[in-house]
């Protein structure tokens, strides 16, 4: 996914942000009363983009980033998944 990602939407141009531990949200966090959601989809959105820090673990499978590239900024659209 994460090369289909580069290649297709950033045309083979890596980012030069990272991701730290301080950005993303908390264990608390939660989206439309899933706790997680959004520290997850936080980090999908990284891995998907190369700015995930090495420090940070993500352990979601292929199907789960597809969602989050498909629904882009609507997380709506990933609550629903994760409900399905």
């Amino acid at each position: 996914m994460r090369r289909d990602y580069f290649l297709t939407i950033q045309n083979g141009v890596r980012s030069k942000k990272v991701l730290g531990r301080d950005q993303v949200p908390t264990f608390g966090d939660a989206l439309d009363g899933i706790s997680y959601l959004p520290r997850i989809i936080a980090k999908a959105q990284a891995k998907l983009r190369g700015e995930l820090d090495p420090d940070l673990m993500y352990g979601c499978g292929g199907d789960f980033l597809r969602h989050v590239w498909a629904a882009g900024e609507n997380h709506q659209k990933i609550v629903d998944f994760v409900r399905s």
